[in-house]
C-alpha cells in the first residue's frame, strides 16, 4: 500500500509543480484528490474523513502552514482513544523542520511506518528503528 500511495503522490506532484500556488497550504494540496478514492484507500489531514479511518494517513503540509500546529494535531489524533491509530503516516510536505520533528517524533511510537515525502524529493523513512529494535530484543529474550 505504501508504494502505491507514494506513486500516487508523485503523480500529484507533477500537477502541483505546474500550479505552484497549490503548494501554499495542505488544504490546497489535497483539493483535487478524488474524494471517493481517498476514503477507500487512505485518510487525509487536513480534511480527513472521520466516518472511516483507513490504516494509512497522508498529512499534507503547505509552505504557509503552521508545522508545529499540524504535528501537534496529528499526534493527538494518533494517540487518541477516539481514533484508530494508522499503521502508515506519510507527511507530504512543501516545508519541513527536522528540529521540530525531533521534538515530536516520540509521540508517534504507535505508528508502524512513518514516511516524509517532500514535494519533488525522494521519500525518507522516519522510523523509530531504535525503539522498535529495543522492543524486538525485549520480545526475543
Amino acid at each position: 500500500m505504501k508504494d502505491f500511495i507514494l506513486k500516487f503522490l508523485g503523480s500529484e506532484e507533477t500537477h502541483l509543480q505546474q500550479n505552484p500556488g497549490m503548494l501554499e497550504t495542505g488544504v490546497l494540496m489535497l483539493d483535487h484528490f478524488n474524494t471517493k478514492l481517498c476514503r477507500q484507500i487512505f485518510n487525509t489531514y487536513p480534511r480527513g474523513y472521520s466516518s472511516r479511518c483507513p490504516d494509512s494517513l497522508i498529512v499534507a503540509i503547505g509552505r504557509q502552514d503552521n508545522l508545529k500546529k499540524i504535528l501537534s494535531k496529528v499526534k493527538s489524533n494518533c494517540n487518541s482513544k477516539m481514533y484508530q491509530t494508522p499503521k502508515l503516516v506519510i507527511f507530504w510536505a512543501a516545508q519541513w523542520d527536522e528540529n521540530l520533528w525531533q521534538f515530536y517524533k516520540t509521540s508517534f511510537q504507535n505508528v508502524d511506518d512513518i514516511v516524509l515525502k517532500r514535494v519533488g524529493k525522494e521519500p525518507v523513512n522516519l522510523q523509530f528503528s531504535v525503539f522498535k529494535q529495543v522492543k524486538l530484543e525485549t520480545v526475543l529474550k
